[in-house]
Parts: structure tokens; C-alpha cells; sequence
């Protein structure tokens, strides 16, 4: 058995394998109780003679890396679960800067003053910046909203 030190309703300190809990110290404000050995641990909440574990705490999503490279970006759009291109777009984008036809279908669809600039961005680009509106214009396409295209820039972020 555990005794366990609730203080305030919350699990403060946990002794491990005791067998007497009477011999527990007296703590102002605290309550010994015991519970089966190994189940509850500090931080659960105890009410009505049942202990509940904490809710996990959310996570903050990976901080966004203002910047990927080329490889990064293209590889990330033929992978799972993404699968944009295909793998052979993806290393003709790389090694001659031939643009996706996924890709291509976007640039076709712009304004013909601004399709000479978004082309020269993806064919000879070395580099993604993610505040480059074309990254949000394709995204979009994609049907991508801002946060599944952060998402999709910490995944490419991480190849």
C-alpha cells in the first residue's frame, strides 16, 4: 500500500510501500490516505474517496522556422501524409527547378503580371520563406487554411 498526503484536495506527497499509515507524520492542512501501491502519483486530484488523474497539459505547437530549403519544402509536399507531388516532381523541382504541375496550375491561375515573379520564386528558389504570400496562395489551393500551413511548415521543417 501508498500512503498518500492530500492537501487542499490534490495528491502533495506519495510514500511508496508503507504498511502502517497511522505512523505517518501529521502535516498541517494534509490528510494521510492510502491507495494500492504504484497507482496514483503526486498531482492527482482526490474527491469523494476516488482519485483522478491530471488532465495532460496541452502542448505548445513546435515553434515555425521562418525559412526552409527547397529540398525541405518539396519533399515535404510528396510525402505522407501530404502527397502533393509526386516523389519524381519532387526531385525534378529540386535538381532542374521544374515546377509541379499541381504547382504550376496555381502560377497559371494568377494574374499574368504576377506569374513571371511566382515562377522565378519556385524554379530557382533555394530556399522558402513562410511569410512569402505565394506559400499562402498555394496553401489555399490546397485547401489549407494559416494553422494546416504552419503545420505543414513544421513538418517540412523537420525532414
Amino acid at each position: 500500500m501508498d500512503g498518500i498526503l492530500i492537501i487542499n484536495g490534490v495528491a502533495d506527497t506519495v510514500a511508496r510501500d508503507i504498511h502502517d499509515l497511522a505512523a505517518m507524520p501529521e502535516i498541517e492542512g494534509g490528510e494521510w490516505v492510502e491507495a494500492p501501491s504504484g497507482t496514483v502519483f503526486a498531482g492527482y486530484r482526490y474527491e469523494g474517496g476516488e482519485f483522478i488523474a491530471p488532465e495532460p497539459e496541452a502542448s505548445e505547437p513546435e515553434p515555425l522556422a521562418p525559412v526552409i530549403s527547397d529540398r525541405q519544402f518539396f519533399q515535404a509536399l510528396a510525402s505522407p501524409p501530404y502527397g502533393i507531388i509526386t516523389t519524381q516532381e519532387a526531385l525534378d523541382a529540386v535538381k532542374t527547378g521544374e515546377i509541379p504541375s499541381v504547382m504550376q496550375a496555381v502560377i497559371d491561375g494568377m494574374p499574368a503580371e504576377q506569374q513571371f515573379a511566382a515562377t522565378m520564386v519556385l524554379a530557382g528558389g533555394t530556399e522558402f520563406v513562410r511569410d512569402n504570400p505565394l506559400v499562402n496562395i498555394f496553401g489555399q489551393s490546397q485547401g489549407m487554411d494559416a494553422d494546416a500551413i504552419d503545420d505543414f511548415w513544421r513538418f517540412a521543417a523537420g525532414l
